[in-house]
């Protein structure tokens, strides 16, 4: 998958002429033009809830290729930052499954990719240091997946 470029970010879903917003134009300054390892290393250095906040706010094209991007992120987090281990286990999750919901067509492209992430995830909810009463089962979430 090659990175995403100026049209990726702009043509959709009908053409250039719709306006980005806010979260949109905020996630393409940050990551558009992006290699994966440099976005690997923006998820490393920056607040996975900000980096999830920014692909869940992706066109489809960037999206499906940030969206890999976090599923190595979480699968490394779990052993080099317990502390934000967490938040991109549930993170990642949630915006799997958002996105299942409200724009199938953008993420069944990578389901493929993810459902591996997906599951590890779900069954090792322990080694991300996730708390069932804060977080919920991850294992319930993976039945909805």
């Amino acid at each position: 998958m090659n990175i995403p470029n100026e049209e990726d970010w702009l043509n959709w879903p009908a053409g250039a002429d719709r306006p980005l917003d806010l979260d949109e134009e905020f996630a393409r300054r940050r990551f558009a033009g992006k290699s994966f390892e440099e976005a690997l290393e923006l998820f490393k250095t920056t607040n996975v809830i900000s980096c999830w906040e920014d692909v869940s706010s992706m066109p489809p094209v960037p999206f499906r290729y940030y969206m890999l991007v976090f599923k190595a992120y979480v699968l490394a987090v779990v052993e080099t930052d317990k502390s934000s281990a967490p938040d991109a286990a549930r993170s990642f999750l949630d915006l799997v499954e958002q996105k299942l919901k409200t724009e199938i067509d953008w993420i069944a492209p990578i389901m493929n990719d993810l459902l591996p992430a997906i599951e590890f995830v779900a069954m090792n909810q322990e080694k991300y240091e996730a708390d069932r009463d804060i977080n919920g089962d991850f294992r319930d979430q993976l039945a909805r997946i």
